[in-house]
């Protein structure tokens, strides 16, 4: 309920700190002239001839009456004369008032191809694809893929597997933006101005509740939804924009507009800063408080959320490093720039990765499963405990898992217990079956005794059957389950350490 509250006052201070530039923004729309930045063609003409050494071999423009043929002539004229920088100005001028942006490509230029200032205004604006923005592509793309398809497997913890497939969906749609942007084919597809910006919001709450879905704590109240407060602000601000036609969409993308969207850019920036960290603490806070220390989660499951909650970390990082370059506190480098991003695309496939390996932990669903199996259970908590000591008493010190026909009705003789009880204490301390729970000390036994194997003379099929397998196939099965490698390929990387 604290957090809640604090975040509602979050909340308030964005509404109050945009709304003065929801206002400023939204006169300067309406009263927008829509001005051009060309100048008539006098002056074009005066401006030339102020700045050419020889105008002698200039064609006769001064009887054109458009900016638009005036700059590609002189562009052209620039360019047979070799005037490199002059050719790459009026070139731009050209393709900001046309949007011919193949222009550059003309057989004209060919004399200046190379040049320096030519070059510069070519990557400008010519579509261009790397390995970094084909990966990014690649990784939106997966994000895509996953967010839906998480969507159709069945699970009863759904609010877990909205939440975090809607961001997945986010980041991925803003990784794919900035493919968009990376290789330009933004100016081929000016409809993509600002198509993740109205988002840029969201990824806090729903990192948020998505950790509280999985302490099993979260139900929807309406109050939650003052948690969209920033995000609604944003598309106030942002919609009207993105309903402009192609045209002015061209002009914003290329600076020739009337309209500044710059004038709360800043703000925008500032607004995620502080929510990122707000939702990031109380992220970090719910995780060290509900689920680090939860003795009902598996080392497995803490293994994931803890990387989940470093991934966050990492991302908070970059996004702060990010709008440190873009407000210019810091010097602009390729690395910078592309490492939010790369921190975006390790979320999106790490996430993806382990949804398709592991779903159930990303939403804790065995937790409520084993809550609902046994919720008539006559088992009492202290019986629990004392059943659970005792069966850790078996494992760690009498060792029975070496016992290769050991099964759950001898374990529970041991445990002087029925069955039924038996496998509850298993599933609800260890969050395993009783053959995994076997499995595991199994695998942990091997794994120290081909470490502590200093002669490296151990056959493997022998060490299977010392820790209680049956064979050499299973055993392999298992051990690569726990250390994603075989355990051959785990003797050998123990020799060469």
């Amino acid at each position: 309920m604290k957090e809640l509250n604090q975040m509602t006052r979050l909340m308030v201070f964005v509404l109050v700190f945009f709304n003065p530039i929801i206002c400023v923004y939204g006169h300067n729309l309406n009263n927008a002239n829509h001005q051009t930045e060309f100048t008539t063609v006098q002056k074009v003409v005066s401006e030339e001839s102020l700045n050419s050494n020889d105008n002698t071999n200039l064609k006769p423009i001064a009887s054109l009456t458009d900016s638009i043929p005036i700059y590609k002539a002189l562009a052209v004229q620039h360019a047979q004369n070799r005037e490199a920088e002059k050719a790459a100005l009026y070139a731009q001028k050209y393709i900001k008032a046309s949007y011919e942006f193949n222009f550059i490509h003309d057989s004209e230029f060919a004399a200046i191809k190379q040049a320096a200032p030519f070059q510069k205004i070519v990557n400008k604006y010519r579509l261009h694809f790397t390995w970094y923005n084909l990966f990014y592509l690649f990784s939106a793309l997966v994000g895509f893929f996953i967010a839906i398809i998480m969507n159709f497997k069945r699970n009863k913890n759904k609010s877990a597997i909205i939440f975090i497939s809607i961001f997945i969906l986010i980041r991925s749609l803003f990784i794919f933006h900035l493919f968009l942007y990376d290789c330009n084919l933004k100016y081929r597809f000016p409809h993509v101005l600002f198509m993740s910006t109205i988002f840029v919001f969201v990824d806090g709450p729903l990192l948020y509740f998505y950790f509280k879905s999985i302490t099993n704590t979260y139900v929807f109240k309406k109050k939650h939804l003052l948690h969209l407060i920033p995000t609604i602000v944003i598309m106030m601000v942002l919609l009207p924009i993105m309903a402009l036609p192609e045209e002015e969409k061209l002009k914003i993308m290329l600076g020739t507009s009337s309209i500044n969207y710059s004038s709360f850019l800043r703000p925008m920036i500032y607004t995620k800063f502080v929510l990122l960290f707000s939702y990031g603490y109380f992220v970090f806070r719910m995780y060290n408080r509900d689920i680090r220390k939860n003795p009902k989660i598996s080392e497995r499951v803490k293994k994931w959320q803890r990387n989940l909650v470093g991934l966050i970390s990492l991302y908070i990082l970059s996004f702060t490093v990010y709008c440190l370059v873009i407000m210019r506190i810091i010097p602009k480098s390729e690395f910078l720039y592309h490492f939010q991003i790369w921190t975006m695309t390790s979320m999106v496939l790490y996430i993806g990765f382990m949804a398709f390996i592991q779903p159930k932990i990303i939403t804790n669903s065995y937790i409520i499963r084993i809550k609902d199996k046994y919720k008539n259970s006559g088992l009492t908590k202290s019986l629990s405990h004392e059943l659970k000591e005792e069966l850790l008493y078996l494992l760690n010190d009498q060792k029975i898992y070496k016992q290769n026909d050991i099964n759950l009705d001898t374990l529970s003789k041991m445990l002087n217990t029925t069955r039924h009880n038996t496998s509850q204490v298993i599933n609800e301390h260890f969050q395993l079956n009783f053959f995994e729970l076997m499995n595991q000390y199994r695998i942990t036994e091997a794994s120290e005794i081909l470490k502590n194997d200093i002669h490296h003379n151990l056959n493997i099929i022998d060490v299977a059957y010392e820790v209680g397998f049956n064979n050499k196939v299973t055993f392999n099965k298992s051990f690569k389950k726990y250390f994603s490698q075989t355990p051959s390929q785990f003797q050998k990387a123990v020799r060469v350490a």
